[in-house]
């Protein structure tokens, strides 16, 4: 069935039927449509045919009149005139405008008691000379035993007909409609197909540009439907002519919208609607033209430097204001004012957004958001601009993946330090357990026992180191449990004072301490704070000069409760407060002065007190030490206490 439709026979009686169908929708549309004008939806048959018959009768009295009156211009008689040239089935009679009957039809008495069909109302001039007359009523009777004329028995079989087929009128046009659609759907697709291959095969009118054949099947279609109009407007010919003269023409209209309908399906499987068209290839050179032009302006002006680039606008601006002020009138000038006008200030503004965006990308890099991203594709009229923020974007590329790789190096070596910390603990647990033992053995060598407490010593501190090390790195990478919740800040500085009493007087020093008259609450973990608090005692105890004073204070900032430990170094501190920040930094430099320890203790610390939402800072003023830890206060206990 596919090859077949696919076929030129298919095809063309599926175009066959799709114009009839279609014309046959079209004439049964129009006439339902006229019918429920002429109420043949709504009035019984008899109505409609005394319609016909007062139609007929209408057009019979304007007949008469016009035959009757020319004759009585010239005879003003009083009497009743007799006209005996009349049609045979209707009688008239004539009355002035005194109700005075002036004209009768010969055949008057075969209609007498009857009622008149209809009423024509004349205005013939004067009948009487320097008497004028107004309108003059005829009244029209139907004698029905006298045979019809032709014209009136055509409309009586018309109107019969009509009526007999109102509301198949109807099917024949649902049914016509949808053989139509059918029709045309096939068309459609069989449009540009063979019934051999898949591949499209458009006809010859596929070459003619679309907007071309579209204007030509138009003016077609208008001529067609302009000869018709006239032939039927102009001819007497009957009707039957003329309605088989309409169908044809109605035909060649639709075969001509029928036949540029399948050129536009095989244009559409071509993807080439638009492209063929003379409007589309004018335009497409003219833009071409233009392109070709504004790259080699664009070029010529990118190859300029940046501030030559600028002299040689500056140059056409003045040419061409000493131009206009010396050669141009007053309204010229005005006009080329207003041009100029509407060019320069968009560029204008559209230089200050530009210089904005940068602006913008550039307070983001300093601020340090490497993700911020400057869009530069919409500055082609400015190419300079548009290569410095390209610039800035890939600035911003640079940094961000230096900074992935910096954390990623330092995410590498945390993990380092964890793990192989990790593989020292296991052995070094064996170790310390041997050397505790070894050091229980009785011996009566005395070197036995010296190297047995130097191995016990040396293995604790191992153990410190190690578990230092996987403090630091769990700490630094937010890998440490923190359970926050209200403490009391004074409790911290009183366990300071009373843990480190003996070692404070052994190392030579003296604690003073100082805090708030008011509860002073903080959101911490208790566990975590009191590590700060170690390690920054711990190196009190082992750098400050003995014979001085330590200072830990505590005072409300703000937000914040502020711890404050101040001492004086026993060795010169010849590095920055960043310095002493990093891990294995000691204050002395030296690893030979016989203070233990690993430089881990103030990264610790500040480790777990950015843990804790808080800040660790350090500060050096000549020998004095001096660390500052800031921790937030527990708004919420805080207030209930107030």
């Amino acid at each position: 069935m596919r090859k077949f439709l696919r076929s030129f026979t298919g095809k063309f009686i599926c175009f066959f039927v799709c114009v009839l169908s279609a014309v046959l929708t079209a004439g049964s549309v129009l006439g339902v449509m006229l019918m429920a004008r002429e109420d043949f939806y709504t009035s019984s048959e008899e109505t409609l045919v005394r319609d016909v018959i007062a139609s007929s009768a209408y057009d019979a009295g304007c007949r008469f009149n016009n035959e009757v009156y020319d004759d009585m211009v010239s005879d003003a008689r009083e009497d009743v005139a007799v006209n005996e040239s009349v049609e045979e089935c209707f009688a008239f009679e004539v009355y002035d405008d005194d109700d005075n009957l002036i004209v009768v039809s010969s055949n008057i008495d075969e209609v007498q008691g009857q009622e008149p069909v209809t009423t024509v109302l004349y205005s013939p001039g004067t009948f009487v000379e320097n008497e004028p007359s107004t309108y003059f009523t005829t009244k029209v009777y139907y004698d029905s035993s006298v045979p019809m004329t032709e014209q009136m028995a055509f409309y009586y079989r018309l109107v019969e007909f009509l009526y007999s087929i109102r509301y198949t009128l109807g099917v024949v046009a649902a049914v016509s409609l949808i053989i139509a659609v059918i029709s045309f759907v096939i068309l459609m697709s069989v449009s540009a197909r063979r019934p051999d291959n898949e591949e499209l095969c458009p006809g010859v009118l596929n070459d003619v540009p679309f907007d071309i054949l579209t204007a030509v099947s138009a003016g077609a279609a208008a001529l067609i439907l302009a000869i018709m109009y006239l032939v039927v407007s102009e001819t007497d010919e009957s009707y039957v002519p003329m309605l088989i003269f309409g169908v044809l023409m109605a035909c060649s209209v639709a075969s001509i919208l029928l036949g540029l309908c399948m050129s536009i399906s095989a244009r559409l499987k071509q993807h080439n609607l638009i492209r063929n068209t003379l409007i589309f290839k004018i335009l497409r050179f003219l833009w071409q033209c233009v392109r070709g032009l504004h790259r080699f302006n664009m070029n010529l002006i990118r190859g300029l430097p940046l501030i030559p680039k600028t002299l040689l606008l500056i140059a056409l601006f003045a040419v061409s204001e000493m131009f206009a002020i010396g050669f141009v009138d007053f309204g010229t000038r005005a006009g080329c004012v207003f041009v100029r006008f509407i060019i320069v200030v968009p560029l204008i503004l559209n230089l200050a957004v530009t210089l904005r965006k940068l602006q913008q990308s550039g307070k983001a890099l300093a601020a340090g958001d490497l993700g911020f991203h400057t869009e530069t594709s919409t500055w082609k009229l400015l190419p300079d601009l548009r290569a410095h923020g390209e610039d800035l974007n890939s600035i911003a590329n640079g940094m961000n993946a230096a900074v992935n790789e910096r954390l990623k190096s330092e995410r590498m070596k945390t993990e380092l330090i964890t793990n192989v910390s990790h593989d020292i603990k296991t052995p070094l647990t064996s170790i310390i357990n041997y050397a505790d033992l070894i050091s229980r053995e009785k011996s009566e060598n005395p070197k036995i026992r010296e190297y047995s407490e130097v191995l016990v010593r040396q293995s604790e501190r191992l153990k410190r180191l190690t578990e230092d090390l996987i403090e630091a790195s769990k700490a630094s990478s937010g890998n440490l449990e923190v359970n926050l919740e209200p403490c009391e800040a004074a409790v911290f500085i009183l366990q300071a004072e009373g843990e480190y009493e003996d070692k404070l007087k052994k190392a030579g020093l003296t604690l003073v301490t100082k805090l708030p008259e008011e509860s002073l609450k903080i959101m911490a973990d208790g566990r975590r704070m009191w590590r700060i608090f170690d390690n920054l005692m711990n190196n009190i105890c082992k750098y400050s000069q003995p014979g001085t004073r330590v200072y830990l204070s505590l005072e409300r900032v703000g937000d914040n409760a502020q711890f404050v430990f101040k001492n004086t170094s026993a060795s010169e501190l010849d590095m920055s407060e960043e310095e002493l920040m990093e891990r294995f930094t000691r204050g002395d430099r030296s690893r030979n002065s016989g203070i233990e320890g690993n430089g881990l203790g103030l990264s610790i610390a500040r480790s777990m007190a950015q843990l804790q939402n808080g800040s660790l800072d350090i500060k050096i003023d000549g020998d004095l030490f001096k660390a500052v830890l800031e921790v937030p206060v527990s708004k919420l206990v805080n207030s209930d206490t107030l």
